[in-house]
C-alpha cells in the first residue's frame, strides 16, 4: 500500500478512537459527579473544542484520501488517450510482440470495467512500462539509435 495512503487511514483511525462517544460520555460523567457548574460547563467547552478539532482533521484527512483515490484514477479522456496512442508506441518498440494481449487489456471497456471493480491500472501497467522503456533506453548503444531512426523514416 502507497506510504502517504497508509498514513492517511491511520490518522483517519486515531481520530475515530479519539471521538468515540463512550469517551465523550466519561468525561461528561465525572464532571457532572464534581456537582460544580464551572467545572461541567468548562469540560462541555473542552470536549466541544476537542470535538471540532477533530472534525476539522477528518475533513484534511478525508481530503487527502481523496485526492490519493482520485490520482489513481483515469479520466475519461485518459482512458480514450491511451486506447488511441499507446498501443501503437508498444507496437512500434516491441515489434508487436505481445500486443494483441495488450489490445484486450487496454480497451476502453476493459479500461474502465477494471477501475470500477477497483484495479489501478497507473500501478500496474504504469510501473512495469516505466521499467521496459528504462531497460530500452538504457540498451540503446549510440549506433543502435542511428538505426531506430532509419527505421521510423
Amino acid at each position: 500500500m502507497d506510504p502517504e495512503l497508509q498514513a492517511l487511514l491511520t490518522r483517519l483511525a486515531e481520530a475515530s478512537v479519539r471521538n468515540l462517544a463512550s469517551t465523550v460520555q466519561d468525561k461528561i460523567r465525572a464532571s457532572k459527579a464534581k456537582n460544580n457548574s464551572a467545572d461541567t460547563i468548562a469540560t462541555l467547552e473542552e470536549i466541544i473544542n476537542e470535538m471540532l478539532a477533530e472534525r476539522a482533521e477528518l475533513l484534511r484527512v478525508a481530503q487527502g484520501l481523496e485526492s490519493a483515490l482520485a490520482g489513481q484514477r483515469l479520466s475519461e479522456e485518459d482512458v480514450e488517450f491511451v486506447t488511441e496512442h499507446l498501443l501503437p508506441i508498444i507496437a512500434e518498440m516491441t515489434n508487436g510482440d505481445g500486443v494483441p494481449q495488450l489490445e484486450v487489456l487496454l480497451s476502453t471497456e476493459a479500461l474502465t470495467i477494471l477501475q470500477i471493480v477497483g484495479f489501478n491500472y497507473r500501478e500496474a501497467i504504469g510501473r512495469p512500462l516505466t521499467e521496459v522503456v528504462s531497460a530500452y533506453v538504457a540498451n540503446l548503444a549510440p549506433g543502435n539509435a542511428k538505426r531506430t531512426q532509419q527505421k521510423r523514416k
